[in-house]
C-alpha cells in the first residue's frame, strides 16, 4: 500500500486492523469449511458383510457407497489389513483405499458374493453385474490376487 505513508496515522491504523480483520474472517470461513466439510461428507458409506482370509491377516469388505439422490449407488470391494480400519477420504467420505471392484448397483441388486480360495486368493462373484458392468475390477491388490468368474 504505497498511498499509506501520505495518509493521516490515525487512519493507517484504522485501515490496517481493517485489512487484518478482513484477512482473519477469511481465514475463519475456511477452516470452518473444511470443519464442516468433514464432518457432513458428501458421501456415506455402508459396510453389508465382510469376510476374513484363511489365514486372518486380511479383510474383504462389501460396501454401499450413497452420494445423494441424484448419484447412482455404487456397490464395491474393498480389502485391506485386518488391523487396519476402513480409511474414508477426509472431504468426501469414501473409502478409496483398497477398492478393487465396483460397479452401479445396490448390493442386492449386485448380489456379490467373497470367497477366499487361499490365504492371498480372493473370487468375487457379482450375480447382479451384467448390466451395467462393473466399473472397476483389479486383478491384485498388493500380495492378494483377484479372481472374477464369468457371469
Amino acid at each position: 500500500m504505497a498511498f499509506l505513508p501520505r495518509v493521516d496515522p490515525f487512519a493507517r491504523r484504522m485501515l490496517q486492523g481493517s485489512m487484518a480483520f478482513a484477512g482473519m474472517m477469511v481465514l475463519m470461513s475456511a477452516v470452518f469449511t473444511a470443519v464442516y466439510m468433514h464432518l457432513n461428507p458428501r458421501c456415506t458409506e455402508e459396510v453389508i458383510a465382510q469376510s476374513l482370509s484363511p489365514d486372518g491377516r486380511y479383510t474383504a469388505a462389501i460396501m454401499e457407497r450413497h452420494c445423494g439422490e441424484s448419484v447412482q449407488i455404487v456397490t464395491h470391494v474393498n480389502l485391506r489389513p485386518v488391523e487396519e480400519p476402513v480409511r474414508m477420504g477426509y472431504f468426501t467420505g469414501t473409502a478409496k483405499d483398497g477398492q478393487v471392484f465396483a460397479v452401479e448397483l445396490t448390493a442386492r441388486e449386485a448380489a456379490v458374493d467373497l470367497r477366499w480360495t487361499a490365504n492371498t486368493a480372493l473370487t468375487v462373484a457379482c450375480e447382479g453385474c451384467g448390466n451395467p458392468a462393473p466399473a472397476h475390477t483389479d486383478s491384485t491388490w498388493g500380495v492378494v490376487r483377484i479372481r472374477y468368474p464369468d457371469r
